[in-house]
């Protein structure tokens, strides 16, 4: 719990400099924590799964509003590395012909006490 503080405080920290920002983000914290205590059980997973879906679609839109920008500077950077790995296409294993697979029949797989199966004792 006590990570969690810190790293939220340090979000807060980067999108502003003010230190009332920080203060009011843990008191804000401290509450939240004291309330999770002591809610019911299936309200608190409620409200966790609320927040899971909020975040899942903020996210999902951020990534279909950016995805034009992300595509274009991922060429660029890919274009300009000469280090940058080659697309996975190149880097698959070449298949196998058909012809050259030697056909074994499988060994049967046996129980190390003799039993066959999923009995039980």
């Amino acid at each position: 719990i006590i990570c969690w503080a810190f790293y939220g405080s340090q979000c807060v920290r980067y999108f502003t400099k003010s230190a009332a920002a920080k203060n009011i983000y843990l008191v804000f914290y401290c509450a939240s924590v004291l309330f999770g205590a002591t809610a019911a059980t299936d309200f608190i997973w409620s409200l966790a799964d609320f927040a899971i879906c909020a975040m899942m679609i903020l996210n999902t839109g951020c990534l279909l509003f950016m995805s034009d920008k992300v595509v274009s500077l991922s060429k660029e950077i890919m274009q300009k590395s000469p280090n940058f790995p080659k697309p996975a296409k190149d880097l698959l294993p070449k298949a196998i012909p058909a012809k050259d697979i030697k056909k074994t029949p499988a060994a049967p797989i046996s129980h190390p006490k003799g039993r066959s199966g999923c009995s039980f004792p």
